[in-house]
């Protein structure tokens, strides 16, 4: 199984804990934000690995996930992110497609995101 550091970031507690919980057991080291905002000051004091891959819902309080990723890149600009919604439509699909990051409507079955997580961490099983 795989180590590699996933910063999840959704602001609804419930399906923040089912992911965190489901993406652990499959061996990744899960690193759960309620915000945007959480992840930039944990990062800014260096409490936690650098992401190889953020998970993010896009619609949050204050900033977006698309904004989150974006200011994430600025570090890391090859990250690979998968954003998320449950208010999904066809531009917020093609803007997070043009952005280069993987795009899932919420609700969807747990093994999309599993094939999603593999797919971009280049890590098969």
């Amino acid at each position: 199984m795989s180590e590699r550091a996933i910063f999840l970031i959704e602001d609804n507690a419930a399906f923040r804990t089912l992911l965190l919980e489901y993406l652990s057991a499959l061996g990744y080291a899960v690193h759960a934000f309620a915000s945007a905002e959480e992840v930039l000051r944990c990062i800014a004091r260096e409490t936690s690995p650098a992401p190889e891959l953020v998970i993010s819902d896009i619609h949050m309080e204050q900033l977006t996930g698309f904004q989150l990723v974006t200011e994430l890149r600025q570090r890391t600009p090859d990250l690979p992110a998968i954003l998320m919604t449950g208010f999904g439509n066809p531009e917020l699909e093609r803007r997070a497609l043009d952005e280069g990051a993987a795009y899932v409507e919420k609700p969807f079955q747990l093994p999309v995101i599993q094939d999603l997580v593999q797919k971009l961490l280049g890590d098969y099983r």
